[in-house]
């Protein structure tokens, strides 16, 4: 008697299924729960790390002129100087300039990172230019002002947009976009110098060290967007 009955309800459920195919295990009868872990991406590592204050910093000379006007070899050592900017304020600044032979055609970002303590008039008055070439064998460089490469730079306000990496103070160039655009004229883009303008006399800013590396990052890495928040430093 128990295997008629159910026999008779395997074949109502068969009878079911076939005549109402639409209403079947995989939606009402059973159901299944899908888990999603979520796994947290590492912060790409640069390809480049360069560090402004890991070996002594020489005072620039006419030599260093010379040899970069005639093209000459250089070394890697950065140079100081003292210079006074005719802004508003008439401040001094100091001057920290590396000679470079680097090809840009990879490169996506270049990051300055500050040390913790940094203060609000280094951050928005921070200067980078950068010195470029379009040819191996070209002399004559080109200048690169500050403002055409800083992300978010406010231009009337002259106050650099401060980005929040990785729990660091950062300003960050965008240096893919310029180059993607020379490549269109089919040149290719040489970094030669870069320059960076810190307020303040030479004795100060080279004993508090405000800068802490210098990172260059890829095209092919890891989005910036999910590392990164804009900091109110006005």
């Amino acid at each position: 008697v128990i295997f008629l009955k159910n026999s008779s309800l395997f074949f109502n459920l068969i009878f079911f299924l076939i005549f109402f195919p639409s209403i079947g295990f995989s939606q009402n009868l059973i159901s299944e729960e899908k888990v999603v872990t979520a796994v947290p991406k590492q912060p790409p590592m640069p390809k480049i790390k360069e560090d402004l204050f890991a070996t002594s910093i020489k005072k620039k000379n006419d030599l260093y002129l010379i040899k970069r006007t005639l093209g000459l070899p250089f070394d890697t050592s950065w140079r100081f100087s003292q210079a006074h900017i005719s802004d508003k304020n008439h401040e001094d600044y100091t001057v920290f300039q590396r000679r470079f032979h680097m090809s840009l055609k990879s490169i996506k970002f270049i990051d300055i990172v500050f040390r913790d303590g940094i203060t609000k008039n280094d951050l928005e008055k921070l200067r980078c230019n950068f010195q470029i070439t379009h040819t191996e064998t070209a002399k004559k460089l080109e200048l690169v002002e500050h403002y055409k490469l800083a992300h978010g730079y406010k231009y009337f306000e002259r106050t650099n947009q401060v980005l929040n990496i990785k729990g660091k103070k950062t300003v960050r160039f965008n240096i893919g976009d310029f180059v993607r655009n020379a490549y269109k004229a089919n040149k290719i883009v040489l970094l030669k110098e870069m320059i960076i303008f810190l307020p303040g006399l030479s004795n100060n800013v080279i004993f508090k060290r405000p800068i802490e590396s210098i990172n260059f990052y890829e095209n092919n890495q890891i989005s910036h967007s999910m590392f990164e928040s804009s900091l109110d430093v006005s």
